[in-house]
């Protein structure tokens, strides 16, 4: 019923959306009540005692909280969910502007309805975790109209006079509740199992120190959905009809003059040594005769080939031009021309094709490579259009039924429980056993988590953090950083700022009054030194009759001090006269008493300060009227 959620708060009297007021409804009360009993009017029922007994707290002038108004059921409660909505969707939030009218009896006949925190988690044996069924309207109710009744016992309103509260607005139980709780609490079977369990967290069996991407922390899926392979397989369709496959483009740009020339041979390059069977001349001259026709025949055959479109087998080529061409009767003809001349043609035949076949081996090879450099070159770029081409028509090819698909999967849980499922296995960043028992509404009372303390005065208040200051500095001396108190000083936080501006008006009017003290003190001295001038034939005359200049400068020294004695005793006179007036004027406007007041102590030393600064301003011309010449003074009229 709160906005705690979204960080803004609640207020009254049209502003339900005001930042200014806190959003907790409910508060607990210091133990003892006679701390803020004095503060408030009971204006119907009494003070809360017992662990199920709550008092109301009013403002100022009498108004009931807002959100008090809905937590009680005195508002639509369905009319504050609209408007949480409103502001998480950034709407206009639209906040009622009605006023209840309501009676301190209505108020006392509330009764609301106390659940334990531990009783929202039921326990999951398939998925062994604790389920939250906080969202579970049909179990909530059930565990709501189960519970203890709490009820208003008494109304209290700030007293007119009181100029500050210990109690904001909203609804206060007595600590007898939250030790209530505790033990009520204790005795649920989640709370047992995680005090049995310290290293474990009860909402889902995982180890504190385990990490979250271990094997017995993930979700099984299987669990979770069913899946149809058939009606899966059925919601995917592929039409190989609209694929483009046309590879013509392949040899688009490729022709035989991209090819390199058929390399050619001689018969230095069969590396031949028949002096042996033949004549070596003659062998020579066949040779060359015979190799010039062969280069003539394979560069012929292998471009014919290459024209065709599909790259040939240089080896398979070279081979069977050979023997074609060694059966011509070109070859035939070059042999018959020259056998004569040779002494075994047998031998010289072997010997030919030997060093012919070598050759032509290394030849084509190096050929070869160049060729398909050549090929690779030109068919690059329609590889590249023919696969683009290809691509782009997948997914006109390819199609899915989404009906079909969503089909195919069918969840094994109600949306509730995948809900309440989820939300258990997900809520497990930043878990500790001690925020998990603060979650269930445990707390272990040997382990306090804050200690608020409520000095009596300011002194009390001072005397309070000089005890925690000299505990914390002896924790620190002694290396037990961690045991150290962390505490916050309300009072003194919200004092800070008005003392410093109060020290600093102090510090401006201490200078005014420094200078006004200097410019009194000069004025003092030049008055005397006029007196002194004035009186010259008097100090003559002193001089005369035997006062030693010692005596003469006494004299204007008793005055300046009876001068600053008489101004100060009249400024004294005059403040505590005046603030007689002011004090009442005060008390009658803002019930302050006393607000100015001068304590004896002070008003003797203004006294002192005024005798003193009047006898320093006196001291040179003291002097000066001691050197005066008696001759000299008695002359002057």
């Amino acid at each position: 019923t709160t906005f705690s959620a979204f960080g803004m708060g609640g207020g009254s009297s049209n502003a339900l959306m005001s930042t200014m007021y806190s959003t907790d409804v409910f508060s607990e009360m210091m133990g003892n009540a006679s701390i803020v009993e004095g503060q408030y009017d009971v204006k119907a029922g009494k003070w809360p005692e017992a662990y199920n007994e709550c008092v109301l707290v009013l403002s100022g002038n009498g108004n009931v909280p807002d959100l008090v108004t809905y937590a009680l059921g005195l508002r639509d409660h369905q009319a504050l969910d609209d408007m949480i909505e409103q502001f998480m969707n950034e709407e206009e939030v639209t906040a009622p502007t009605d006023e209840l009218d309501l009676t301190y009896d209505q108020l006392l006949g509330v009764s609301m309805k106390l659940v334990s925190a531990a009783d929202y988690y039921t326990y999951d044996k398939e998925h062994k975790v604790w389920v939250d069924k906080t969202d579970d309207e049909a179990y909530m109710k059930e565990l709501v109209d189960g519970g203890e009744d709490l009820k208003i016992v008494g109304i209290v309103q700030p007293k007119p006079e009181a100029k500050a509260t210990a109690l904001s607005m909203g609804i206060y139980y007595t600590p007898a509740l939250t030790q209530h709780i505790i033990e009520k609490a204790g005795e649920a079977r989640i709370v047992q199992e995680q005090l049995d369990y310290p290293t474990v967290n009860v909402f889902d069996g995982i180890s504190f120190a385990e990490k979250d991407e271990e094997e017995e922390g993930k979700l099984d899926t299987d669990s979770l959905f069913n899946v149809d392979e058939d009606a899966l397989q059925d919601a995917f369709k592929f039409d190989e009809s609209k694929l483009n496959t046309d590879t013509s483009a392949l040899s688009e740009g490729l022709s035989a003059d991209d090819l390199p020339a058929a390399p050619s041979l001689s018969a230095k390059d069969l590396d031949l040594d028949l002096s042996s069977a033949f004549n070596e001349d003659a062998l020579a001259e066949m040779m060359g005769s015979a190799l010039a026709g062969y280069t003539q025949a394979l560069g012929a055959a292998y471009q014919q080939a290459a024209a065709s479109g599909t790259p040939p087998d240089f080896q398979a080529l070279a081979q069977e031009t050979l023997e074609s061409y060694a059966q011509s009767p070109e070859v035939q003809g070059i042999m018959a021309k020259y056998a004569a001349k040779m002494v075994d043609t047998n031998a010289m035949q072997k010997e030919m094709a030997s060093k012919l076949s070598a050759a032509l081996e290394s030849t084509m090879q190096s050929y070869m490579k160049k060729t398909m450099a050549a090929i690779s070159k030109k068919t690059e770029a329609s590889v590249k259009k023919v696969m683009k081409q290809f691509q782009e028509s997948i997914p006109g090819a390819m199609s899915v039924d989404a009906d079909a698909f969503k089909n195919a999967f069918q969840f094994a849980m109600t949306e509730e429980e995948l809900s309440e499922l989820m939300t258990a296995l997900m809520n497990r960043e930043g878990t500790s056993f001690d925020g998990n028992l603060a979650k269930l509404g445990y707390a272990q009372l040997s382990k306090p988590s804050e200690i608020e303390i409520y000095p009596k005065d300011f002194e009390a208040k001072q005397q309070v953090i000089a005890i925690l200051d000299d505990y914390n500095d002896r924790m620190q001396a002694s290396d037990q950083e961690d045991k150290k108190i962390t505490y916050t000083d309300f009072v003194g936080t919200l004092m800070k700022s008005v003392t410093t501006i109060v020290d600093m008006i102090s510090y401006v009017l201490i200078a005014f009054v420094a200078i006004s003290l200097v410019v009194s003190s000069i004025m003092i001295g030049i008055i005397t030194y006029i007196s002194v001038l004035e009186r010259k034939k008097e100090i003559g005359i002193l001089r005369a009759i035997g006062a030693s200049k010692g005596d003469i400068s006494r004299v204007f020294n008793a005055e300046t001090i009876i001068e600053g004695l008489v101004a100060g005793l009249m400024g004294v006179g005059v403040v505590a006269l005046v603030s007689i007036p002011v004090n009442a004027l005060v008390y009658s406007l803002l019930d302050v008493p006393d607000v100015a007041l001068l304590p004896p102590t002070a008003a003797a030393i203004l006294v002192a300060i005024s005798v003193f600064l009047s006898f320093i301003a006196g001291l040179f011309p003291a002097m000066a009227a001691a050197r005066k010449d008696p001759v000299e003074a008695l002359r002057s009229e």
